[in-house]
């Protein structure tokens, strides 16, 4: 079973509000490409690419690893799903 693509988007967005800090793009893709059949690597560096794009989380170095963390667009748009 493959996510849509919206629904990947959300689970990267819902994924960063669980850990609440800058998460590693490498942890990141553990957590979410532990099972191929949900979401692969090069659908998660697009999905990626376009969150950052339309400004729903931000990449920065944290503890010299390159990092993901939420802005408050993707805290919001957490709180409009999750509200549904």
């Amino acid at each position: 079973m493959f996510l849509e693509k919206d629904e990947m988007k959300f689970a990267i967005l819902y994924t960063l509000k669980v850990y609440s800090y800058p998460l590693s793009v490498e942890k990141l893709a553990e957590v979410l490409t532990w099972d191929e059949e949900v979401m692969s690597y090069f659908d998660l560096t697009i999905m990626l690419s376009e969150l950052i794009e339309d400004e729903f989380i931000e990449r920065l170095f944290y503890r010299s690893e390159e990092c993901v963390r939420l802005t408050h667009r993707g805290e919001d748009a957490n709180q409009f799903f999750s509200e549904r």
